[in-house]
């Protein structure tokens, strides 16, 4: 498997996927798993937790472990290449076509419609991993009920990354320590 190929599947990952790893396990299955069939499920699921190992962003340590898997190094570099260069193309083009100080003029509108799009990205997310996670359904409503919290402080005017960290502790502390817990999980088909 040449690092073209590699380069050109990481470039549609990276072009399409938003929300980072954990956001994308769908998508990655889908496509390394099932199209492409570069991995087996295990596979993928071993490298998603050996990449949080790795003291840099997950999905770029992801790209890397499975580029590396695939080709060796010259495998993974391809696959971080082709992670990281739609994102990279989009801000250069959006700093050299958006002046500073138009995001507080005539683009703020535009500034405030990307923030809201960004939130709902994010609340959709939390949706989708909500209702398809393996969650007790007390875990699953707590956090609905937190995002509906952090969703009205954001429109309250708090800023995001505060909401978003306070959001972020409280998550951990009541959803993720009963989706570790070696309980049975419960799954309502009620959703």
């Amino acid at each position: 498997m040449g690092n073209l190929r590699i380069l050109v599947a990481f470039l549609g990952i990276g072009a399409t996927t938003f929300g980072g790893m954990w956001a994308a396990t769908h998508k990655l299955e889908a496509d390394l798993v099932t199209h492409r069939q570069w991995l087996t499920r295990d596979e993928l699921q071993g490298l998603l937790v050996v990449s949080t190992l790795i003291p840099a962003p997950k999905f770029l340590s992801l790209g890397g472990l499975v580029g590396f898997k695939m080709h060796g190094w010259s495998g993974a570099a391809s696959a971080i290449v082709g992670l990281i260069a739609p994102g990279a193309s989009m801000v250069v083009a959006g700093a050299a076509l958006v002046r500073p100080e138009l995001l507080e003029g005539a683009l703020a509108p535009l500034n405030t419609a990307v923030g809201t799009a960004i939130v709902g990205l994010l609340f959709g997310n939390a949706y989708h991993q909500l209702r398809s996670g393996r969650l007790p359904k007390r875990q699953r409503t707590v956090g609905v009920a937190l995002s509906i919290v952090i969703f009205g402080t954001i429109v309250a005017g708090v800023p995001l990354i505060v909401a978003a960290f306070v959001g972020f502790g409280v998550g951990a502390a009541f959803i993720r320590p009963a989706a570790a817990s070696s309980e049975p999980v419960e799954r309502s088909d009620d959703g």
